[in-house]
């Protein structure tokens, strides 16, 4: 049996920052994945250290109207909410967080604490002063927590030899779909970019019974994995060109309805085989959207140590998705480096069913049905299997 849905504050809200750096980070250029869920993970674990006007500008940026207690609270019910593995292998996620200390750098017992128990991070104890090991240690565990799908989150010449801490977050999801593709039915199809000019790619075709709605601009479907327990919701505008207008409006609430209006039925789905992989510098996003004194040398964490010792300076994201005809296989990873606030940041016969034809660009989101979190989201103008 599926598990019912459940909202609460900290999905909402992550949802909505979910939203927000997407259409931030993501403008209508270029195909585009990524998972914010991860990065407002790995910032939350910065906030409950955070004070004052800092902690303030961070909560209206993540949507936080909660304090840090409830947020911590609430990260822990999501975590073991959605942390499964299916004995049969069929499907995994894993969500991991670690923080990695400079020796000699004294985190308060309670930060430490709620680190470990709330957010079910590990600690680790480094030297960053030897940069390459750090990286390479740092870079290994979020290889290994990714199944090797981020094998360098970190690049070259960081951490800095500077850092009192890193935080790092890693997400793995491998979903098998409840009724999959058949392989020998997929086959070369057109595929209209939004400047009208028309590629080929390999298109999966299939009668599937899942949730679907429509309204005059757009059809929406949800591509449910094994056990229910995660679906791929898949919006397609009606125009082939019609994608920038759609993710204008984007929003919780207009995704929301549309998940509210889906019903049940069979749906022929033709949807292309595609493989993403993004990389992105999120200080100056972040900052355009008001978190100004977080990555600052005026920012306030001394709740992480007792006195404001450390700033954020660097945050890195990294997301892969690979969609094929017997599932999804996603990773993620984010890390906040953080610095003494004396450097300045870094920046950088009945009726035929309907047909849900995924021939021109689309945005996608992958989420978990229990909590309603939206843990990766993305859209594809272009499949990468395409050929002109």
């Amino acid at each position: 049996m599926p598990k019912k849905p459940r909202e609460t504050k900290v999905p909402a809200a992550f949802n909505a920052f979910t939203v927000d750096l997407f259409k931030k980070v993501c403008p209508i250029k270029d195909n585009a994945f990524i998972s914010p869920f991860s990065v407002a993970i790995a910032l939350s674990m910065a906030f409950i250290g955070a004070k004052g006007a800092t902690a303030d500008e961070m909560a209206k940026v993540m949507h936080l109207t909660f304090d840090e207690n409830i947020l911590s609270r609430g990260v822990l019910d999501i975590l073991e909410s959605i942390r499964t593995s299916d004995p049969q292998m069929k499907d995994k996620l894993n969500i991991a967080n670690a923080i990695w200390i400079k020796q000699g750098f004294d985190l308060l017992p309670a930060y430490a604490e709620r680190v470990k128990d709330q957010f079910k991070g590990a600690a680790f104890v480094v030297d960053f002063s030897l940069t390459e090991p750090t990286r390479a240690r740092i870079n290994a565990w979020v290889s290994e927590q990714t199944q090797g799908k981020i094998p360098e989150l970190i690049p070259h010449g960081l951490p800095d030899p500077t850092s009192k801490m890193v935080i790092t977050n890693a997400i793995y999801f491998l979903g098998t779909w409840s009724d999959p593709f058949i392989k020998k039915f997929t086959k070369a199809m057109p595929f209209y970019q939004l400047s009208g000019e028309q590629v080929s790619v390999s298109m999966m075709c299939k009668m599937i019974f899942c949730a679907y709605a429509e309204n005059e601009s757009v059809q929406y479907i949800e591509l449910p994995y094994h056990g229910d327990a995660m679906v791929m919701g898949i919006i397609l505008p009606r125009r082939q060109d019609g994608l920038p207008a759609i993710e204008k409006e984007l929003s919780v609430g207009y995704l929301g309805s549309l998940a509210r209006r889906s019903n049940r039925q069979a749906v022929n789905v033709y949807l292309p085989r595609f493989k993403l992989d993004s990389t992105y510098g999120l200080e100056n996003v972040l900052q355009a959207m008001g978190m100004l004194l977080a990555i600052s040398e005026n920012g306030d964490f001394s709740g992480i140590t007792g006195k404001p010792e450390a700033v954020i300076s660097t945050i890195i994201h990294k997301a892969f998705v690979d969609v094929y005809e017997e599932g999804t296989e996603a990773a993620a990873a984010t890390v906040i480096m953080m610095t003494p606030p004396t450097r300045a940041p870094n920046q950088q016969l009945p009726p035929p069913p309907p047909i849900f034809k995924a021939d021109h660009p689309f945005t996608f989101i992958i989420k978990e049905t229990r909590t309603n979190a939206f843990l990766f989201i993305g859209h594809v103008l272009l499949p990468p299997t395409a050929t002109t």
